[in-house]
């Protein structure tokens, strides 16, 4: 391994050690990169600080935590104040609340591990397409000046070694300045990367707990009707709702009520249901007055009627106060449906008692509504209840990589598909390359001459003169043509042989041989030195 090499290797290791402890999250790292915002953990953060979290092993009362908050989607950076069992109590160190939303150990993203203040618009500026593009456009600067240093240091060790003469100097590129030299550490160290990140995922969780409020809302809505003689107090002989009761004229009116339920569907819903009338004196007195016996129903919905008694009550209270003689006594009338809804949502069973009164005034004379305020009035003809259901469902963990969130299970296999194509590329890439290095016997002599290397014929002549002196190979040859600094003539024999000659001022070498075998650049022992 050269120097370079374990140069780049101890960058590589470096680089992974530090982005696996401070690299986002969703890449391949441990931490999570926050923007403050609002007041909520003043004076401790204010907005626009850069607050980074890391994942911790234990989450202790006082530590500050980042947290995803299912209801408002939003992720919540605050400090814990207690615990409820695996869950976490949370508050803004600014707040007089706690958090209504009690996090588990899967919903937090880490613990506060650095502050920079005001450095957020560093975070905000990278976020944005035309900041990532300017991040990746300085990465790849970096690659491409390191790649093209290097081909320029092999380019200025070949112009040493060929102390140009020279007409017959060679300008050739080396192959190790191949493009598929480029291509193939680029493949390899994205697929590494890439590979690394699908294995992290992996061991992410792939689901997260959510809560899920469910809201279904029963509804309904009072009406009365009747009939008497038209005159001053009915002028049409009929009496609707909202009209006082004149208990001398009326001796009985239809009361409606009508249900139903809406908001989240309810499944296999059912429910009982009953009416009654309730006539209380303030001394404690009442009676109570069936006006629909109790009855069940199938769905949603119902419709309970029942014939109100204003004689007989009329004739009750006359009664009581002959019997007590006390007439001071102040009465209301209480309609009162009460409806008992069955059901499910979403798999999990509930009931709900909807029991809503509308009341009256009760006169010597009349019974009128107890509000005449026109908004108290609606709501009092229209009552609702509003009903909750929290569910904690468990959803598709999402990830956020460069504005595409794709499901955890999603982004791993994508992942590690990526990295085997690019292992493929790679694998392409490095036969491609190795191609260019292995050069046939006679290419790889005459790459090592370099510019000492000249075509010849009839020189194999020489070699029958005295003061010849034979070498035993052409290693030995081509160390006397680099020393003395002279050609090498070379000639092809025709009994497929070489020959080699090199003419010093006193004495002339020569070599007779062939090459044995091929051999692959990147086998040599000095590279750097046989190859310009």
């Amino acid at each position: 391994m050269t120097k370079r090499h374990g140069l780049l290797l101890g960058v590589l290791l470096l680089f992974l050690i530090l982005w696996s402890i401070w690299g986002p999250l969703p890449l391949g790292g441990s931490s999570t990169y926050l923007s403050v915002s609002g007041q909520s953990m003043l004076p401790t953060y204010h907005a626009g600080d850069l607050v980074v979290v890391r994942k911790s092993q234990t989450y202790r009362v006082g530590d500050v935590v980042a947290y995803r908050d299912p209801v408002l989607n939003r992720i919540i950076l605050h400090r814990i104040v207690g615990t409820d069992g695996p869950r976490y109590l949370m508050k803004g160190d600014h707040n007089a609340w706690v958090d209504p939303y009690l996090p588990s150990r899967e919903d937090i993203y880490g613990k506060a591990v650095l502050h920079r203040p005001g450095a957020a618009r560093y975070l905000a500026w990278v976020q944005k397409p035309a900041g990532y593009l300017a991040f990746l456009a300085v990465v790849a600067f970096v690659w491409i000046f390191w790649e093209l240093r290097h081909v320029g240091l092999q380019e200025r060790r070949r112009r040493r070694l060929q102390r140009p003469r020279e007409a017959l100097k060679e300008r050739e590129v080396s192959p190790l300045a191949s493009p598929f030299r480029s291509a193939f550490y680029t493949a390899l160290l994205l697929g590494i990367f890439l590979l690394g990140l699908s294995f992290y995922w992996a061991r992410t969780p792939q689901t997260e707990s959510i809560i899920q409020v469910l809201t279904y809302t029963q509804r309904g809505t009072f009406s009365y009707e009747g009939s008497a003689p038209k005159g001053a107090a009915y002028p049409d002989g009929k009496v609707k709702t909202e009209d006082p009761l004149f208990l001398g004229i009326l001796s009985s009116v239809l009361v409606n009520f009508s249900y139903e339920v809406g908001g989240y569907p309810l499944e296999k819903a059912q429910g009982e249901g009953q009416m009654v009338a309730l006539l209380r004196g303030q001394s404690g007195w009442s009676r109570a007055y069936p006006l629909v016996e109790p009855f069940t129903f199938e769905g949603t919905s119902a419709r309970l009627e029942g014939i109100l008694p204003l004689a007989e009550m009329k004739k009750d209270v006359e009664a009581l106060q002959a019997e007590t003689g006390y007439r001071l006594d102040r009465y209301t009338l209480t309609i009162q449906p009460k409806i008992l809804q069955k059901g499910s949502l979403a798999g999990t069973p509930v009931e709900s008692l909807f029991a809503p009164e509308l009341s009256f005034d009760w006169e010597a004379l009349l019974a009128k509504l107890s509000v005449t305020d026109p908004q108290k009035l609606t709501a009092a003809l229209e009552p609702e209840k509003t009903g909750n259901l929290s569910l904690t469902t468990p959803v598709p963990r999402h990830l956020r990589v460069l504005g595409w969130e794709p499901p955890v299970s999603v982004a791993w296999r994508t992942a590690l598909i990526a990295a085997l194509l690019l292992f493929l590329a790679s694998g392409f890439f490095y036969w491609q390359w190795r191609k260019d290095l292995v050069l046939d016997p006679l290419s790889l002599w005459r790459k090592r001459a370099g510019h000492l290397w000249v075509e010849s014929q009839g020189l194999h002549l020489l070699s029958d003169q005295e003061g010849v002196v034979w070498l035993g190979d052409f290693e030995s040859i081509l160390k006397v043509a680099r020393d003395y600094e002279r050609f090498l003539f070379h000639e092809e024999l025709e009994d497929g042989q070489h020959f080699f000659l090199v003419r010093d001022v006193d004495a002339t070498y020569a070599f007779r041989g062939r090459p044995q075998s091929e051999k692959p650049l990147f086998q040599l022992k000095s590279i750097t030195k046989e190859v310009p």
